[in-house]
């Protein structure tokens, strides 16, 4: 009797146990509108391949059980699939677990914050928030909630126009060639003696020759220059004389020279006039002291480093020679094997090497590339504007110096304007190898993935191109934008003016003015138009969003369907002119 007795009491605590955790958690259920979410950002944002979001949440008094758990599992929902994030367990003062703690007398909060990895799909999309309470072994759904739109994708929209470099062609519009030659003096004379033994010397004749043979090739004389000297041995007044007057003999006997040559049968002179028709540059020079320590170091003298040092030491000509004089031994031995090569005139003729002219150079390229040498061809390459006719010119280029890094590199940067990033790539792996690793062939490796989006690796070879002394800060802040490091771009650029990718970076840091100011100067393209709307909608400028947003749409359709589910312009999404401008 007792034990049934028993039996009906503990069935019956069960069941008002059951009762109350049921109204327990039913009035959690009911009255789940009066918990409050606040959200930031209230449109998520993706920046640096990441999405970060904070809820608050706040519960009113007297709402949550003592002794119930709840569960909050937060989804970020989009078509085609979901991503459920890491969710967060509240309990009541007595219910058992782990937990954050909510008083139901007072109330509280809870703070959640997470960061997951971006997916394009995400770009229309809904974060939602599920919660289920459960007290002893019944569990309630307290509903669903939106707690915000996302994602935001602008930091995504980089314009990809990283700098390639070019190598250099070499070329030289202007070249000077030059000849020399050498005429030697008695000692004390100026007239000219042809068979004196220093002129006699082949070394001396054939140097002569040369320059006789380089004037006959008719091409434009720059100038001539004649430089007379005389030994430092004797009085200055008297040397400085004499420089002048074998500069004057010197310059007498090339002119006539020129009268031989232009009777010359196969000689292409035609100057008849040197004196009028040809720059001539004439100095005496003096005394050539430079010239005598030069001779000097070269010579066999065993005392030669003390003559060195005995004219360092002493600035007055007439107390050097003196000093010298006083060691007479090697003042012979200098007067029979310096001293005479210092009593000279030189000679030199400076021309302009005959050049095709740039028009000649573009057509030649195309039309007989074998009769241009390897950095004419590659200055042809750059007169021209068509990106198929550069190709066409490296690559041949290429077939005629297979050697050449330069051409593969160019031909490469080439490529890759015209969006052939296989053939760039295979280019620049073979400039690499030919040129060792230049830091430019690195540089536009790096252009390649980052155009790819393959940015760790882009970062890579930009570094290792930075470390070779190349400039890569401008890519570098390509990369920055994508890493979601917007100051560290904006360093990267420097004094950039009218740049999208500047514009961008500015928007990100949430400097609207700046950003526009940047794209008002740029050459306006639907990326440009673009980006303008989105600074139009951030700032409340509904003439500028729809202006641009026209713009952007003509310029490019694909802009028409992005508008359309881009969270930048979520609150024109209804409005009749926003719908007008993307149906």
């Amino acid at each position: 009797m007792i034990g049934k007795l028993y039996m009906r009491n503990l069935a019956g605590i069960m069941l008002i146990a059951i009762v109350l955790s049921g109204c327990g958690l039913s009035k959690m259920v009911k009255n789940y509108d009066q918990v409050n979410y606040e959200v930031t950002p209230e449109v998520l944002e993706e920046h640096g391949d990441e999405v970060k979001v904070t809820v608050e949440g706040t519960f009113p008094e007297n709402y949550f059980h003592k002794k119930a758990i709840v569960n909050f599992k937060p989804v970020l929902q989009y078509e085609g699939g979901e991503t459920e994030l890491n969710s967060i367990t509240l309990k009541g003062e007595k219910a058992e677990g782990e937990g954050k703690v909510i008083s139901k007398e007072t109330g509280g909060s809870f703070t959640y914050s997470e960061t997951f990895n971006f997916k394009p799909e995400m770009k229309a999309s809904e974060l939602m928030l599920s919660a289920e309470a459960s007290l002893k072994n019944k569990s309630e759904k307290l509903g669903q909630r939106k707690l915000a739109d996302g994602v935001i994708y602008t930091s995504n929209r980089i314009m990809h126009d990283e700098n390639l470099i070019m190598a250099p062609h070499g070329y030289e519009k202007e070249t000077i060639v030059t000849k020399e030659g050498k005429i030697f003096f008695h000692i004390n004379r100026s007239n000219l003696n042809w068979n004196f033994d220093l002129n006699k010397e082949k070394e001396t004749k054939e140097q002569m020759a040369k320059l006789k043979d380089f004037l006959c090739k008719g091409w434009k004389i720059k100038n001539i220059e004649i430089r007379a000297w005389a030994s430092p041995d004797g009085e200055l007044d008297f040397n400085e004389k004499l420089a002048e007057n074998r500069m004057e003999t010197t310059t007498r006997y090339l002119k006539g020279v020129f009268e031989t040559l232009a009777e010359k049968e196969g000689c292409k002179l035609e100057i008849t006039d040197p004196e009028n028709e040809t720059n001539f540059v004439t100095t005496a020079q003096g005394e050539d002291w430079q010239g005598f320590i030069r001779e000097v170091k070269e010579s066999d003298i065993d005392e030669k480093n003390m003559i060195v040092r005995v004219v360092n030491a002493e600035t007055d000509p007439q107390k050097r020679e003196q000093e010298i004089r006083n060691m007479s031994v090697v003042f012979e031995e200098l007067t029979e094997t310096v001293l005479p090569r210092l009593r000279r005139a030189e000679i030199v003729v400076n021309c302009y090497e005959p050049k095709f002219s740039d028009q000649e150079l573009k057509e030649l390229a195309v039309t007989k590339p074998d009769t241009l040498k390897l950095n004419e061809m590659l200055y042809a390459a750059t007169l021209h504007n068509d990106l198929n006719t550069k190709e066409e010119i490296y690559e041949t280029t290429i077939e005629q110096h297979p050697k050449c890094w330069r051409a593969k590199n160019n031909a490469a940067a080439v490529a890759i304007k015209l969006g052939n990033h296989r053939k760039a790539a295979d280019y620049l792996e073979k400039a690499e190898k030919a040129s060792k690793g230049k830091g430019m062939v690195m540089n536009n490796l790096g252009a390649i993935e980052s155009k790819k989006e393959d940015y760790a690796n882009a970062k890579s070879l930009y570094n290792e191109a930075k470390n070779k002394g190349t400039d890569v800060d401008y890519n570098l802040g390509i990369v920055s934008i994508h890493e979601g490091d917007y100051q560290k771009a904006l360093n990267h650029f420097g004094n950039e003016r009218c740049n999208y990718n500047v514009a961008l970076t500015e928007l990100m840091l949430d400097n609207t003015a700046d950003a526009a100011d940047q794209l008002k100067c740029t050459q306006k393209d639907a990326m440009d138009y673009y980006l303008m709307a989105v600074i139009g909608a951030r700032t409340g400028d509904n003439d500028m969003l729809y202006d641009n947003l026209r713009k952007a749409i003509k310029e490019d359709t694909q802009y028409k369907e992005e508008a359309k589910t881009d969270r930048e312009f979520i609150e024109y999404f209804e409005k009749p002119e926003f719908k007008e401008i993307v149906k």
